[in-house]
């Protein structure tokens, strides 16, 4: 359970040692994650926020309003929000790419990594025929590349087909296109006599408006301003402040088109008004001079002076009455007209003195009615025929057109029953003077009728002359407080923090990258993978080591130190004297069991015991080659053959004192019942009797079942895996061999590992 537990906890020891081991890796790492931090630093375009103020100015009927007032007290803009989608609209930003020109697009290739955006200053031109950019759909690229003698490659792209090119031709050049012809030419600020690659995207006035839509944003300065706020973010300090003060030029000319329209509408409408009035107050004045004529009528002062107070009083109110349904009915005449269907109404409120109280129930359904036609005409510049909003708009207005002429019939009912009143009031007081001669009366009679065709037409003479002051000082929506300028620093990461990024994530690199290979990896590195692996004891390692041969302990390095070692702790773990074969073994071929062998049993032998080593790895035999001695006799042949001496097959010619060996031989036919065969237990009882120790090499465990067979004559087991070819599957079959005492006392011999140099020898615990 210890295995288990160790999992629980960072060995930073043998992380420290690992990344030790890495070093040159977090140098190259670290440099180049620099190297692309600075390179990025030079290559990057830096972004900078450009942004311009605009002033709404609110129309007078806004200040005016309380209700208006009132919302504006609490963030209402309403109004605000409406010019936003004007200054942000479709068509707008059409405009602007049309008289920018910045649905062509001109980069030129500095070098491979850096590429600038030529807003104005560009190379080379193109030319194309009226009306396809108003119906482009796709975007065509164009690659053109100059060289020293001024010829041009030039190619056309549609997304990633190309649809025409041209080679070594001389600009300017057209060049023949599905959408049109197009003629490439260079401008005055072309170098001659050198290369120029340079790309130009041409898109449709429609997509460069929608990428505008993207780029540019529009929003409320603060809740209780009429401030809108343009901003762009981009690299180009110089196109970015031509496309928000051109986008505040063409909001403002359109604010005055549209205002000027409506007056001259208005001016229009009054003007046929003044006309009618002018012809009636001319007749009116006619009828009077001819009633003076008939009547011999002189003194007119002292001939319309009324007799009472009370007949004055309603003489003027049933004028004003008169006057006030006199424009009642023009209104009604103008809603009811077909042919001012969808057009606004003219601005003719009523005076205090004239309203009489006619007007007031008017007045909001013909505001309600203008903003529902102004609403329709902005829909219509960007909406397209069938539009669902439109038909929306149109039911509200034909709706509203409905409540007006009702609330028209009813000022008109309530002028009428005022009138009738008045009149009543008219002939009581006609008793008071009756006196009066009948020339009189009927001759002031004339002389209301021509005051009210006088009342009216100055009413429209000052309003028309109101009209005409707003048409000459005709003043845009949007009052600019701040041109488009370019804010101080700029936008995204700085250099030095792009620096220590790159060298932070750098350092980082290595970590991750040997973390996840430890997660992936399929075969162990290190002692403590194989300890957290398995719950079998590891008994010892074995370093890599630079010297020649399979036999280490005839020198002194680290790996005969760490044979020293393993040998310390088997000779502690075996205990008993009876104990003296040792089995050695591996998962696989490759982990270096015979070379374990070869220097466990030199060691022990240089304790000034006996030893002998046998090859029992009958399959693949490899002793006899590593020590470089004969492969006949051997153990085969012993095994096979009753003539065969145990005297003859033991070799002594090895350069380590008191071991002896015995190799394998020929490889024979048979080999598991030669290993099941009893003449191997009398072997290794006869060589007990002669030696301290035997070192058996044997065939690997998960290839071959002849290990097994040997399992009888063992005292102990040394498993023997390789770091970085044993695989973990492989290492955990030592625990299930263990578990079912398939092979007596294992223990792990870790071999291939990285040298730790302490005190003057390699080692590792």
């Amino acid at each position: 359970m210890a295995r288990k537990e160790n999992n629980e906890f960072i060995d930073f020891g043998a992380l420290w040692r690992q990344y030790r081991r890495n070093w040159y890796w977090f140098v190259v790492s670290i440099v180049l994650c620099g190297a692309l931090a600075f390179g990025y630093t030079k290559v990057r375009h830096l972004k900078y926020a450009v942004v311009a103020n605009l002033l709404i100015n609110p129309d007078q009927t806004d200040i005016t309003d309380p209700s208006s007032s009132i919302a504006a007290m609490f963030g209402s803009n309403g109004q605000v929000d409406d010019e936003i989608f004007i200054v942000s609209s479709h068509s707008l930003y059409c405009k602007v790419a049309e008289e920018l020109g910045i649905n062509v697009s001109h980069t030129v290739r500095k070098n491979l990594l850096r590429s600038d955006y030529m807003f104005d200053k560009y190379p080379v031109g193109v030319r194309t025929t009226a009306g396809i950019y108003d119906t482009l759909s796709s975007t065509i690229k164009f690659r053109v590349n100059l060289n020293e003698k001024g010829l041009a490659n030039i190619r056309a792209k549609v997304d990633r087909n190309v649809i025409a090119e041209a080679k070594d031709v001389k600009l300017p050049y057209t060049l023949a296109l599905p959408y049109g012809e197009f003629t490439f030419s260079t401008t005055d600020n072309y170098n001659p006599g050198h290369k120029l690659n340079t790309d130009i995207n041409v898109s449709g006035y429609h997509a460069t408006a929608e990428m505008l839509s993207e780029n540019v944003s529009a929003d409320i300065a603060s809740k209780l301003s009429n401030v809108i706020q343009l901003r762009m973010e981009t690299p180009y300090v110089d196109y970015g402040k031509a496309v928000l003060n051109k986008i505040i030029e063409l909001y403002n000319e359109r604010g005055i088109q549209e205002s000027a329209n409506m007056n001259e509408m208005t001016a229009r409408f009054l003007d046929q008004r003044l006309d009618m009035v002018a012809r009636d107050l001319s007749s009116a004045e006619k009828q009077i001079q001819n009633y003076k004529e008939s009547n011999g009528i002189v003194d007119v002062s002292h001939e319309t002076l009324y007799q009472s107070t009370r007949r004055a009083q309603l003489d003027e109110e049933l004028v004003r009455a008169q006057t006030a349904m006199n424009i009642i009915g023009m209104i009604h005449d103008f809603v009811s007209d077909p042919a001012h269907r969808h057009k606004m109404i003219p601005a003719l409120g009523l005076s205090e003195e004239l309203a009489q109280g006619f007007s007031e129930s008017l007045s909001q359904p013909i505001k309600t009615y203008n903003e529902l036609i102004t609403k329709r005409i902005e829909l219509t510049r960007s909406a397209k025929p069938g539009n669902r909003q439109l038909q929306i708009l149109d039911e509200q207005i034909a709706t509203q057109q409905a409540n007006l002429i009702s609330s028209i019939n009813q000022a008109r009912a309530e002028a009428t029953r005022s009138m009738a009143d008045l009149e009543k009031e008219m002939d009581k007081s006609q008793v008071y003077l009756s006196g009066v001669p009948r020339q009189e009366r009927e001759f002031v009679e004339l002389t209301r009728q021509n005051t009210v065709k006088q009342e009216l037409y100055l009413f429209l003479l000052q309003k028309r002359e109101e009209v005409s002051m707003m048409i000459a000082k005709s003043i845009p929506k949007g009052q600019i407080i701040d041109q488009a300028y370019t804010m101080g620093e700029p936008i995204g990461t700085k250099k030095r923090m792009i620096w220590l990024m790159g060298l932070v994530f750098g350092a980082m690199i290595v970590p991750v990258v040997l973390y996840v290979r430890q997660l992936i990896r399929n075969r162990f590195e290190t002692r403590s993978d194989v300890e957290r692996t398995v719950d079998t004891p590891v008994i010892g390692e074995i370093c890599t080591d630079k010297t020649d041969g399979s036999l280490v302990m005839t020198t002194d390095g680290p790996s005969a130190e760490m044979f020293r070692l393993l040998r310390s702790n088997l000779m502690f773990m075996l205990g008993n004297p009876a104990d003296k074969t040792i089995l050695v073994t591996s998962a696989v071929e490759g982990e270096g069991k015979t070379f374990v062998a070869i220097n466990l049993a030199a060691s022990i032998a240089q304790m000034g015991k006996r030893v002998v080593l046998v090859g029992m790895d009958i399959r693949n035999p490899r002793l006899a080659l590593d020590l470089n001695l004969k492969t006949a006799p051997g153990l085969t042949q012993y095994l096979a053959s009753a003539s065969t001496s145990l005297d003859s097959i033991i070799s002594h010619d090895v350069k380590v004192p008191g071991l002896d060996v015995i190799v394998a031989g020929p490889v024979p036919p048979n080999p598991a019942e030669l290993l099941l065969s009893g003449k191997v237990d009398d072997m290794i009882e006869m060589l007990r009797e002669r030696y301290d120790y035997i070192v058996i090499d044997s065939a690997p465990v998960t290839v071959v079942s002849d290990t097994f067979a040997l399992n009888r004559v063992a005292d102990t087991t040394l498993f023997v895996c390789r770091a970085h070819h044993t695989k973990f599957n492989e290492l955990r079959e030592v625990d299930t061999l263990n578990k079912e005492n398939r092979l007596k006392r294992i223990n792990i011999v870790v071999n291939g590992t990285e040298p730790l140099h302490r005190y003057g020898y390699g080692h590792s615990n």
